[in-house]
């Protein structure tokens, strides 16, 4: 099963997503959902979204494209289209 990259305090709502070359963007929603985009080839990465009131299950997974390779940080238009995208799926799943 996979598992978050990033290491959270999901009280403080703070992440630490150094350290890892294949973790592209974190961030968490509503205290609750862990959401990442890990980096699967050049151009190309997977989006997920973890609960992590039920043992950091995958709520939500998505191809995703990343412009520029991201090697410099994420794209902003990118970064825009993961967090609706994290928005619709818990909106999806907590109605």
């Amino acid at each position: 099963m996979k598992k978050p990259l990033a290491t959270y305090n999901i009280e403080i709502n703070e992440t630490d997503s150094r350290g890892d070359s294949l973790l592209i963007w974190v961030a968490i929603l509503d205290r609750r959902f862990k959401c990442e985009v890990h980096r699967t080839g050049t151009r190309q990465a997977s989006l997920f979204v973890f609960d992590s009131k039920d043992n950091d299950k995958i709520i939500y997974e998505s191809r995703v494209s990343l412009s520029y390779d991201a090697k410099f940080g994420s794209d902003i238009a990118d970064v825009t289209e993961w967090q609706e995208m994290c928005s619709n799926a818990v909106d999806a799943m907590v109605n």
